[in-house]
């Protein structure tokens, strides 16, 4: 572009034209020397306004084949290979590969002390753990033993204790002839630790799964006290917690992947007026066994009498024939000194202390039989009466069971709607009523319905 004479007419330039290659810048040549030092000003810009229409003109004039479009051919075109550094050297200055740099360096450390320790957690001896990541809801299959242990940057871990687990039960149930038990126990059982993955798909998380563990082991509990009569939870305790036991164990394994170490049946508790029936029933089985043990005692003492008396007799034969023997030997010598009839005598009283002892011996023979017949007697009168009572007390009952079960099968009751049907039949419609009952027995069941 031609520029006018003069100092003012060499100064203004047209910034919308293409500048021209250096050979065609005669004009342009003669304006004030460039400074080789470019500072930068607030802007970014060089203080050397012939530098930035230098730069805008250039970016102006060039095309997208990289050459000014003034200029015929592309001879004398403008390349673009400087173009972005330009842009930053204006922004940033000369250093802009250092701010640059440096930047990107205290981002990516950033981002390192911010991701790394959310990357991290300690998984204890006493658990496992699996990797769940929150943002992709992803499940590792890796089981995380103890140690420091990675997970995903958006997710945690879900920790599975691998020690002894304790759970207490306390339940009612109906055993195998109807009557409610309460029952205390408690038993120790852990996961398996190779089933920890399906496990938390099922339930979440070790609380929704001890949830559940609960109340499988409050099924099995209850299927096991079926199996055996209220009697037998106090007779045969023993063998009912070890069926708790396997059933629960059973349960465990198929149907939770748990294992069951132990259980610990603590108490059982059977509702009172069964415990009062058991109680009158247990009192005439002791007062027969009580009569037995009276009626031998009886048998014990007529034959000690017995064997007193023979004692007595044999001791009084013994003395009579010592007494016959010397009274004997003393006639015998008599009649050698005396007459005959003292030998006649002699042998008479003889006969007489014989007779008299035999006579003793029978008396004691009578006496001890007289009085084995005697205790036998007793005996046998106090073995009916206990037999009749303990029969009479049987038959009530079994009148009262049969009345109730007929009662609660036809009116379809469940256990408290029977002993409420009792009260009723014994009290009736009219109120007040008086009712013979034995002393040990319960006349009044209000207070229980």
């Amino acid at each position: 572009m031609p520029a006018g004479e003069g100092s003012e007419g060499e100064e203004r330039v047209d910034i919308q034209e293409p500048i021209e290659a250096p050979d065609t810048f005669s004009n342009l040549n003669r304006l004030s020397p460039v400074s080789p030092v470019r500072p930068e000003t607030s802007g970014g810009l060089n203080e050397n306004p012939l530098d930035n229409v230098r730069r805008e003109d250039s970016r102006a004039g060039v095309s997208a084949e990289g050459t000014s479009p003034g200029v015929a051919g592309g001879g004398g075109g403008f390349s673009m290979s400087g173009f972005p550094a330009e842009d930053l050297e204006e922004c940033c200055g000369r250093r802009w590969v250092h701010k640059t740099s440096g930047a990107c360096c205290c981002l990516v450390l950033l981002l390192c002390v911010i991701i790394i320790p959310t990357s991290l957690e300690k998984v204890d001896s006493s658990e496992v753990a699996l990797t769940y990541d929150a943002l992709g809801s992803v499940l590792g299959h890796a089981v995380l033993t103890e140690g420091l242990q990675t997970k995903p940057t958006f997710g945690y871990l879900i920790k599975w204790p691998i020690t002894n687990q304790r759970t207490d039960l306390n339940l009612t149930c109906n055993s195998k002839d109807a009557i409610q038990i309460a029952i205390e126990l408690d038993f120790l059982s852990l996961p398996i630790v190779a089933d920890i993955r399906p496990l938390t798909l099922k339930f979440v998380n070790f609380e929704g799964y001890t949830n559940v563990v609960t109340s499988v082991s409050r099924s099995s509990v209850r299927n096991a006290c079926g199996a055996w009569t209220a009697r037998e939870f106090q007779t045969n305790r023993a063998a009912v917690a070890k069926s708790m036991e396997d059933l629960l164990r059973l349960d465990l394994a198929t149907q939770m992947s748990t294992t069951v170490l132990t259980l610990n049946l603590r108490n059982v508790d059977r509702p009172a007026g069964y415990q009062e029936a058991v109680d009158i029933s247990e009192a005439a089985l002791a007062d027969i066994e009580l009569a037995k043990k009276e009626e031998e005692q009886q048998l014990i003492k007529a034959t000690t009498v017995l064997e007193q008396a023979m004692v007595e007799a044999n001791k009084t034969i013994d003395k009579a024939e010592t007494e016959a023997d010397v009274m004997v030997a003393k006639a015998e010598n008599e009649v050698k000194l005396a007459a005959r009839a003292d030998v006649d005598l002699a042998l008479e009283e003889r006969e007489q202390l014989i007779t008299k002892a035999g006579t003793a011996m029978q008396q004691a023979h009578i006496t001890a039989n007289v009085t084995l017949a005697r205790a036998r007697t007793e005996a046998a009168v106090t073995r009916a009466e206990a037999g009749e009572r303990y029969g009479a007390i049987v038959d009530r009952y079994a009148k009262f069971a049969a009345m109730l079960s007929k009662a609660k099968v036809e009116n379809g009751l469940d256990s408290k709607g029977t002993l409420a049907y009792l009260g009723n039949s014994l009290v009736g419609q009219g109120g007040k009523q008086q009712v013979a009952i034995d002393a040990p027995a319960q006349f009044s069941w209000k207070a229980e319905l």
